[in-house]
């Protein structure tokens, strides 16, 4: 979703669009089996993507801090307040059940704590994880210098990882207690890169082969872990299940993915991917907004709740309706973002 990278690949932007789009579907009344596949892999296809762009040789660490601050930290803390604003003002004439206020916004920002009190706990987690997990890996690199080193690291970020689950399995604040798992994610696309762009130098029948394969692969050992613990993997709430099964699995069906997405050239696909940060921040408001529109116009359920239930017809008009809605706020926005650059440079 996220990166500050500003050199562009075509299928890296194909397969943010697709995971962001599947952030929606997956949070909003997605059917049993669906939610548990999609909660399988769309995170960790995230933190995997950001380490496929990650670059910490490049810059000095005070640097590094800055560039990652503006391009996770400034829009998240935008985001919590706007977000926060909107669903006060929503609860306040009864169309929300987020128990959200506006005096909450300091505590939200400075403790950040994913609580089950709303008092702490700011949506878009994502962003803070991505920030402490990129600056963590900053010194780890250090150490763990070579192709070596780094695939040792990973082992021991997944020990870390389990005996965290077993014997702690507290949250902290600022997503640290999720670092072993986020820095496991960001490091295996890290160093997977290279092997990724062989794989999708190969002839057309290898790539499809090897994507199928690592995704039914990958869906399988998923499920399996999501039966063993009767509910689905979410990385936000810590639930792993059997770690490294859970690691390989999503690892499994994010490169199967990112192989086929290498076969889309599609601009408005590209686009989206391009825009995945504003597509994030944008949807707990817009999903809300069209929810709200569809209880007007259809009738089909209480407000806020988005228990479509069976009716599939308006889940599926919901989840394309906030689409619409999101792409033509992002026009807006960069619209109206470079005529406000333009007069700068003007005046």
């Amino acid at each position: 979703m996220l990166s500050d990278n500003t050199k562009r690949i075509e299928w890296i932007d194909v397969a943010k669009a697709l995971a962001i789009i599947l952030v929606g579907i997956g949070h909003y009344n997605c059917p049993r089996g669906l939610q548990i596949w999609i909660y399988s892999f769309h995170m960790p296809l995230f933190f995997i993507l950001s380490g496929v762009t990650l670059d910490i040789k490049k810059y000095k660490f005070v640097k590094f801090v800055k560039r990652k601050a503006k391009a996770f930290l400034v829009p998240w803390l935008m985001a919590v307040c706007v977000n926060v604003v909107f669903q006060s003002a929503c609860r306040s004439i009864g169309i929300s059940a987020v128990d959200d206020h506006i005096y909450m916004i300091p505590f939200k920002i400075i403790v950040n704590w994913r609580l089950t009190s709303r008092m702490f706990d700011p949506i878009y987690w994502f962003l803070p994880a991505l920030f402490m997990t990129e600056l963590a890996l900053y010194w780890l690199y250090k150490v763990f210098d070579s192709n070596m080193k780094k695939g040792i690291l990973i082992i021991l970020l997944c020990a870390i990882g389990m005996s965290y689950q077993c014997f702690v399995n507290l949250r902290l604040p600022w997503e640290i207690d999720l670092l072993p798992v986020t820095c496991t994610f960001v490091s295996l696309g890290y160093a997977s890169r290279n092997g990724i762009n062989k794989i999708i130098s190969k002839s057309v029948i290898i790539k499809i082969i090897v994507s199928i394969v690592l995704i039914f692969v990958g869906s399988i050992l998923g499920f399996c872990n999501s039966m063993i613990i009767k509910k689905s993997i979410d990385i936000h709430s810590a639930t792993y299940g059997i770690l490294p099964l859970m690691v390989i699995a999503a690892f499994f069906i994010s490169i199967g993915i990112i192989i086929l997405c290498s076969f889309v050239h599609i601009k408005l696909v590209n686009y989206i991917g391009q825009n995945s940060l504003l597509f994030y921040l944008a949807q707990p408001i817009l999903y809300k907004v069209t929810d709200i529109l569809l209880v007007f116009v259809f009738d089909v359920i209480p407000f806020y709740t988005y228990q479509y239930g069976a009716n599939y017809l308006c889940l599926i008009m919901l989840h394309v309706a906030t689409n619409i809605a999101i792409l033509i706020y992002v026009f807006i926005y960069k619209y109206v973002k470079k005529i406000v650059k333009k007069r700068m440079v003007i005046n």
